[in-house]
């Protein structure tokens, strides 16, 4: 993804699984509220973690919503946001591990300003005829996020890693994105 100014619309779409379930909206926002998260990782459905930071960084989870005063979302370089991955040295799951805590807290962070959308008449994304519909035409969930200033990303290359959950609690694999910033004049 190529961004040029650091404004963008972050979109994550998604289709069922090997289960056949659709990914969930716990952490997301649905009809203007951040639904509760009821999983035992206390994690969100959508779950994206970036490796530099998104605004300030500011550890603070949902701050940023439109009755909290503006804050950003930490990043962790790399964004692991598993441990289990066998490609792991031993020092780096333990660095992964040691912090989880703040990992999850991020997560949580930056999906409760992601909006949930399960039907296509409500996409935040357009088709070629101008219609509302998700870009992929299997996925059957988007979450949109409109970055403003104050989550923006600073220049250069950034990664973030995306994975989410269906509704019975099974994982996706992680997929990693690169979002470009150019400097500022």
């Amino acid at each position: 993804m190529f961004t040029t100014s650091s404004r963008f619309l972050f979109i994550v779409e998604t289709r069922p699984g090997a289960s056949f379930l659709h990914s969930g909206s716990e952490g997301s926002i649905v009809n203007n509220v951040v639904t509760g998260i009821f999983h035992g990782s206390q994690r969100p459905s959508l779950q994206a973690l970036g490796a530099a930071n998104f605004g300030n960084g500011s550890p603070a989870v949902c701050d940023g919503s439109p009755n909290d005063p503006p804050g950003g979302v930490p990043g962790f370089d790399p964004p692991w946001i598993d441990c289990s991955s066998p490609a792991l040295t031993p020092s780096e799951v333990a660095l992964c591990q040691s912090r989880q805590p703040a990992v999850t807290s991020a997560l949580q962070d930056l999906a409760c300003r992601f909006t949930f959308v399960n039907n296509e008449t409500f996409a935040c994304t357009k088709n070629g005829s101008g219609n509302f519909a998700f870009l992929d035409s299997d996925a059957t969930r988007q979450y949109c996020f409109q970055v403003p200033v104050d989550s923006k990303l600073g220049p250069g290359e950034r990664i973030v890693a995306v994975q989410t959950r269906d509704t019975a609690g099974n994982l996706g694999p992680v997929k990693e994105i690169v979002i470009r910033v150019p400097p500022e004049p």
